[in-house]
């Protein structure tokens, strides 16, 4: 994929590259070049997921989109759960 503002080329990734798409478009929203609703005719993603992009790009930035996600991991029922 690649983006232009204009005339000029401004970003390319890999078209199966969910975090860079997410990256640059909340980057695009940020910076005031389009409306959030641009993004979502676009490219047809629903609004919630742009506003959750934008959410997360201006609360942790860029590396908020490469970190590994936070899970919980699994639970295990060991011998003094079970006696509780």
């Amino acid at each position: 994929m690649t983006y232009f503002y204009g005339s000029l080329p401004v970003f390319t990734h890999n078209e199966n590259d969910a975090a860079s798409f997410k990256t640059i478009t909340a980057q695009f929203y940020i910076n005031g070049y389009v409306k959030q609703m641009d993004i979502v005719r676009a490219f047809g993603v629903t609004p919630i997921s742009v506003k959750r992009a934008v959410k997360l790009y201006q609360e942790e930035g860029v590396q908020g989109f490469y970190a590994e996600k936070k899970t919980r991991g699994t639970a295990v029922l060991t011998d003094d759960v079970l006696l509780n």
